[in-house]
């Protein structure tokens, strides 16, 4: 190897871990709405629980499935 195959396989490598990282970051963003998401869906369902008078359960059996 050349002293410029060598700069280049520096350079993809470079370039390759700055797309890692930037998916990396879109996989934790992802994560952290999909947490955010079930949280609110976890409320949500509650909420009808207790409005209707029945289970959580019911509310999952009945209108999720």
């Amino acid at each position: 190897m050349n002293s410029n195959d060598i700069q280049q396989f520096f350079n993809t490598l470079k370039d390759f871990l700055q797309h890692a990282e930037t998916e990396l970051n879109a996989y934790e963003k992802r994560q952290e709405a999909c947490k955010y998401a079930e949280e609110v869906w976890d409320k949500e369902i509650e909420y009808l629980a207790a409005k209707y008078e029945v289970t959580a359960d019911y509310i999952i059996e009945e209108f999720m499935i």
